[in-house]
């Protein structure tokens, strides 16, 4: 997913000439001279790493949604932990747990023991380009700052100063969910968690229990670029999240965190909030205690004004989309599709898809409509005479029947 482009934010140069050339190391992540500084990439609205695990080098995904690594390396000489069943996605296996003495990240070596997997075939449809996935457990020990105006990771061991008036959160930790941590969240005056989860790439996916209480109706399939599932379209009244407050908005309540975890009570009332959604702030989470299921809490610093703030995935809508266009977002190539309902106009009539890239509308470039017309707005398809849609790098004109 692209991401937006975010506000740079100055750096503080306090340290004496001589230090000046490291200052993309140190002295821009904090005040803290024994700061450890981790560079990411984003790739697909995920957080990427490159990183060396049991002396394999790669490229890895980083989920803070995810307790353990899981990564196909060689296990001789790694200490053996035990074997227990576990469940992502839904997909249940028994799984041989092994500890890794820590992770380096070029001359960065964290020396945190966590846990690690080999069953790669638990992630294997989601780390295409990958070389496996680091989880939550890897950073124990310390204060995390994730700087999205730097892409970087920051390991402190004491609170930054530029974090030390920010705004601040509760964080909590689930028994089931070791080193993972959630947020709350209150939708129409009751209080729910969000799992903060940097493995994916949308902005807000809301408790499957939301739907349960409001009594909301049939499932709505949705096509998304990466799967396809069922959703309940809620309406709701009130919705506040960190320093963000919605208001009449439909959201889509899912089984996104039951299914991972197999768990059908506690969870569901766990959502999670991705990428699209965290990638507005920096962050600093309290990772001192992750092992004891232990947090300070969470503070943040806003890149983006609230009222500038666009999700482009699984946000708050307006209402219903009549077309069938979910969620969509402008790209140097043209307008793509990320969600699209499976039974709507757009799918059915027009053939649209999840990943369908438009670059024209009637002629007009796809960047002269608004995202509003595409979702909300009937009388835009009933004017619709052709598009193009770029396929295999070629534009393909589908001129409409009158």
């Amino acid at each position: 997913m692209n991401r937006k482009n975010l506000v740079k934010m100055a750096c503080l140069f306090s340290l004496a000439s001589a230090l000046l050339l490291s200052c993309a190391s140190v002295s821009c992540a904090a005040n803290d001279a024994d700061a450890l500084v981790i560079p990411f990439v984003i790739e697909d609205g995920r957080i990427i790493l490159n990183a060396t695990v049991a002396s394999v080098e790669g490229r890895y995904l980083w989920d803070s949604g995810s307790s353990m690594s899981i990564i196909d390396v060689p296990v001789q000489g790694l200490p053996f932990r035990g074997a227990y069943p576990t469940t992502v996605d839904g997909l249940t296996v028994l799984t041989s747990f092994y500890e890794i003495s820590g992770v380096r990240f070029g001359d960065v070596e964290v020396k945190t023991p966590s846990s690690l997997i080999t069953n790669v075939e638990l992630i294997e449809p989601f780390m295409k380009g990958l070389d496996g996935l680091l989880g939550n457990g890897i950073f124990d020990g310390y204060w995390l700052e994730l700087s999205f105006s730097r892409n970087e990771i920051v390991l402190h061991n004491e609170i930054p100063a530029r974090f030390a008036r920010a705004a601040r959160l509760p964080l909590a930790m689930l028994e089931n969910a070791n080193s993972m941590l959630f947020l709350p969240i209150t939708i129409d005056s009751t209080e729910y968690l969000i799992l903060i989860d940097t493995g994916m790439g949308f902005s807000l996916s809301f408790p499957v229990s939301v739907a349960d209480r409001a009594g909301s109706g049939n499932l709505t399939r949705i096509e998304s670029i990466g799967e396809t599932g069922d959703y309940y379209l809620v309406q709701t009244s009130r919705i506040k999240f960190m320093d963000m407050e919605f208001s009449d908005k439909l959201i889509m309540s899912d089984s996104v965190v039951p299914a991972r975890w197999g768990d059908g009570g506690r969870m569901r009332h766990v959502g999670i909030v991705g990428m699209d959604f965290l990638s507005n702030f920096d962050l600093l989470l309290d990772y001192r205690t992750l092992a004891e299921r232990r947090s300070a809490g969470l503070r943040y610093i806003s890149l983006v004004p609230p009222g500038e703030r666009t999700f482009d995935w699984f946000g708050p809508l307006d209402a219903a989309p009549e077309p069938g266009i979910i969620n969509a977002r402008f790209t140097d190539a043209g307008l793509e599709i990320i969600s699209i309902i499976v039974d709507g106009l757009a799918y059915g009539a027009l053939g649209l898809r999840a990943g369908s890239v438009i670059t024209k509308i009637n002629g007009e470039p796809a960047g002269n409509f608004t995202l509003a017309q595409l979702r909300g707005d009937p009388l835009f398809f009933q004017r619709l005479r052709d598009f193009s849609l770029l396929v295999e790098g070629e534009e393909i004109i589908v001129r409409l029947a009158p």
